[in-house]
């Protein structure tokens, strides 16, 4: 397993590598690692909105999730009461996904979404146009 997963990582850098807007949060691989929670960074570059980006590779079943968004300081529950606001830890948790990992997934299918999420970019302004209000812009 722990080949395989080493494979998936090493094939999102290959196909994420050359997509605008993308970043993969590389492992230090000096120390041992299972190579899972792969995280891809959505710089300002990206035309989309984190929550625009995971509803369509969510429609596409493609199974991603935020990474600690809301930030954990914004979630409520009983105990929390926590009025400072931290405007670095928001911005970093509208900027990262959790993408799809694991011993379930082989190479072709990150190269599926590395070409969906490459579709994205290529037709972001026409996207935009139809669906409006999801750019990071607005």
């Amino acid at each position: 397993m722990l080949l395989n997963n080493k494979i998936i990582y090493q094939t999102y850098k290959k196909e994420i590598f050359n997509i605008p807007g993308l970043e993969i949060l590389e492992f230090n691989e000096e120390y041992k690692t299972s190579y899972l929670g792969i995280l891809v960074k959505l710089t300002n570059e990206w035309p989309f909105t984190l929550d625009f980006t995971i509803g369509a590779l969510s429609a596409e079943n493609i199974l991603s999730r935020t990474y600690h968004y809301p930030a954990s300081y914004q979630q409520h529950t009983q105990c929390s009461d926590y009025s400072e606001k931290l405007p670095i830890t928001e911005k970093l948790s509208k900027q990262f996904i959790m993408m799809p990992s694991g011993y379930m997934l082989m190479p072709k299918d990150i190269r599926v979404i590395a070409e969906f999420l490459d579709f994205l970019w290529v037709n972001s302004d026409e996207i935009l146009a139809r669906v409006g209000g999801f750019s990071r812009e607005s």
